[in-house]
């Protein structure tokens, strides 16, 4: 018999992310139930939505609530991105510690106890891709959106450059025709703020397992064959991940 495997998620505090990330586990476990996931939250980073999200899952999927780490110095709080960003990295000891007090009680166990197999982290969650490193554990993206979205940040990986609202357009292999600069995201065009964070999470992205979307091949198939002959790791389309199964109720009073 093969030991039981348990995957630790550490997903993004935002209710949209942890609609799709809980639906994506508990897909995971009812195909195999060799499988058995612990999340792990980050609860001052929670807003009110997600927080009632949470308290709807708790009998459905393990979950850790992570204590408060030393907060970032006041002298960010003036470029909101790197803020947020720096809070989360410092998370980092914290879920080093949890994780390897788990592996250490499971280590000797029987195959009846499920063993620590990895990391399954979110896009803003992907810095512990370095706690997962030094554990000897793989760790995965779950990128929630789509691979278009994947695409634009893995551009900066390679394009390290600033991007100015003034630029026509960029070329992005996932993409049948050039973008607009006015459709993309506001943070990119932040040099000293969002671009900074959006380039320090790409190269994260680079050094994952593999990379798994919430997207399907009859919905972006030109997006996955440009994924094909590139560096990246491999990507697993495993959309679409709605959360349809979560009550009306529930999800109307996260809402609200």
């Amino acid at each position: 018999m093969k030991k039981l495997a348990e995957l630790v998620f550490i997903p993004a505090p935002g209710f949209s992310h942890l609609v799709s990330t809980f639906e994506f586990a508990k897909r995971l476990c009812d195909r195999d139930r060799r499988f058995s996931v612990t999340f792990l939250i980050m609860n001052p980073l929670l807003d009110p939505p997600a927080v009632s999200f949470i308290e709807s899952q708790q009998q459905i999927i393990k979950l850790i609530h992570l204590p408060q780490p030393q907060p970032p110095p006041p002298h960010l709080k003036p470029y909101p991105e790197i803020y947020k960003f720096t809070h989360r990295e410092n998370y980092k000891p914290l879920v080093k510690h949890l994780l390897s007090n788990m592996m250490l009680s499971t280590r000797s166990a029987s195959n009846s106890v499920p063993q620590i197999a990895g990391l399954v982290l979110d896009f803003f969650t992907a810095p512990m891709v370095d706690v997962g490193h030094e554990l000897g554990l793989p760790s995965y993206l779950f990128s929630t959106s789509n691979l278009a979205l994947l695409d634009l940040t893995l551009y900066f990986v390679t394009h390290p450059t600033h991007v100015k609202e003034s630029d026509p357009e960029l070329t992005l292999p996932s993409f049948v025709n050039s973008v607009p600069t006015s459709v993309l995201p506001a943070p990119v065009f932040s040099k000293e703020d969002g671009f900074v964070v959006t380039l320090k999470l790409a190269q994260k992205f680079m050094v994952m397992k593999g990379i798994i979307v919430n997207t399907f091949q009859e919905l972006e198939s030109y997006a996955l064959h440009s994924f094909l002959d590139t560096k990246t790791p491999p990507v697993y389309p495993v959309g679409p991940v709605l959360g349809l199964s979560s009550s009306a109720e529930t999800v109307d009073s996260a809402r609200n």
